[in-house]
């Protein structure tokens, strides 16, 4: 299954827009989340094919993302960017870097995550060598959960080193649990 790159709405945009967009378009719905999940997720079939769209709520990152799986992914992701307003990775890593506050730093830097691409990208890194320098340790620690979003082999030198020799217990014990998981899915 191939999946595309998340689509991170703004904080606007709720699951009724969603959920009224898709009967438009005559999208069926295959799965309707429930609150009591750790997220709640919501997926569409594109009618006609084998192309779905997903929509899910995080409540780590707290903010909403789509992503679509199947053969037409592509077009339905430009449709879904023309229809929704969402961040881009530039828009996310300018209110990364304007962050002035320890709430703002933590949202942005799940921001960033969620709206990077699948492959590495510098100015990324660069923001989360940035986040794990902060002074608060919730700032740290949430840079440290929020590359298990990404995965990239590029992060685990950061989350070694967060590991190894952060002040705060709770940041080494997430740079170590998001190490350990990123070695599960790379064992698997």
């Amino acid at each position: 299954m191939s999946i595309s790159t998340r689509i991170v709405l703004k904080s606007n945009v709720k699951r009724g827009n969603l959920s009224k967009e898709a009967a438009r378009r005559g999208w069926v719905i295959a799965r309707v989340g429930t609150t009591g999940e750790d997220h709640i997720e919501d997926i569409w079939k594109v009618d006609g094919s084998d192309t779905y769209l997903h929509y899910i709520e995080d409540p780590v990152a707290q903010c909403s993302y789509l992503i679509s799986q199947g053969s037409d992914k592509e077009s339905l992701d430009a449709q879904a960017r023309q229809i929704f307003p969402h961040h881009t990775l530039d828009s996310a890593l300018a209110l990364f870097h304007r962050a002035p506050e320890r709430d703002s730093k933590i949202s942005t830097i799940y921001l960033v995550a969620l709206c990077s691409p699948p492959d590495p990208e510098d100015p990324v890194i660069e923001a989360f060598r940035i986040a794990t320098r902060d002074p608060d340790p919730d700032v740290r620690s949430s840079a440290a959960i929020a590359t298990g979003y990404l995965g990239w082999s590029e992060l685990r030198q950061i989350l070694s080193m967060m590991r190894e020799s952060d002040a705060s217990p709770d940041v080494r014990m997430n740079a170590r649990l998001i190490m350990e998981g990123m070695d599960s899915t790379q064992n698997n």
